[in-house]
C-alpha cells in the first residue's frame, strides 16, 4: 500500500516528511539500514546481513506499494530517510491470521529522542483498520527498555518473554519481549 506524503514536525522543530519509500529510494534505504543496524545491538540483524542488492530492494518497495496488506512508512529529513517502519501480515495468504500484523521500525541514532519512533507507530497504527488489521504485533529486546516505553506509551502491552532469543556475536543472548496492540 502506498501511504501519500504527510508533512511533520518533530520535537526539537525539525521538519520531516512522512512517505512510503518509492523504487528511487532503493539505495537510500539500503543505507539506513546498514548504518541504523551498525548503531545498536537491538535491531534483529547485523549490517553485513543487510543483503539485498539495490535493484532488489527497487523491486521490493514496488512490491509493498501494490500490496494492500502491506504499508512501508520512512521519514525523510532534509530529503533523506533517517527512520523507516512497516506494517505487514504475519501469515500471508492464511485466512485465521488475516487480522494481524508484524510490526518493524528503525531511526538512525542521530535522530533518536525526536518524537520519530512515536510518529511513525502512531501512524502506522492509525492505518492498520483500513488494511483490515485488528491487531499488530512486535518482538523487542527485553533490554531496550526505551522502544518498550515507546510501544507502551501507544497502546502495546507485553504479553509473553521468549529467553534467548537474540544470541550476539560476542556471545551474549538477550531475550524478547513480545508485545500487542488490540485495535479493536
Amino acid at each position: 500500500m502506498e501511504y501519500s506524503p504527510k508533512n511533520a514536525v518533530l520535537r526539537d522543530g525539525t521538519p520531516c516528511v512522512l512517505r512510503s519509500p518509492r523504487p528511487e529510494d532503493a539505495e537510500a534505504i539500503l543505507d539506513l539500514m546498514k548504518q541504523a543496524t551498525a548503531e545498536t545491538v537491538y535491531l534483529s540483524m547485523y549490517p553485513d546481513e543487510v543483503a539485498l542488492t539495490v535493484e532488489e530492494e527497487r523491486t521490493f518497495l514496488e512490491s509493498v506499494c501494490a500490496d494492500r496488506q502491506s504499508l512501508m512508512l520512512s521519514a525523510f529529513v532534509d530529503g533523506k530517510p533517517v527512520a523507516n517502519a512497516n506494517l505487514a501480515p504475519v501469515a500471508p495468504g492464511k485466512s485465521k491470521y488475516r487480522h494481524r500484523a508484524g510490526f518493524g521500525i528503525c531511526v538512525l541514532r542521530s535522530h533518536w529522542r525526536r518524537g520519530l519512533g512515536g510518529l511513525l507507530t502512531r501512524e502506522l497504527l492509525a492505518q492498520a483498520p483500513s488494511m483490515g488489521y485488528e491487531q499488530v504485533e512486535l518482538e523487542v529486546d527485553c533490554e531496550n527498555a526505551a522502544a518498550r516505553a515507546l510501544y507502551e506509551s501507544c497502546g502495546f502491552r507485553a504479553y509473553g518473554v521468549l529467553e534467548r532469543a537474540f544470541l550476539l556475536r560476542d556471545g551474549t543472548s538477550h531475550d524478547e519481549c513480545r508485545m500487542v496492540c488490540c485495535l479493536s
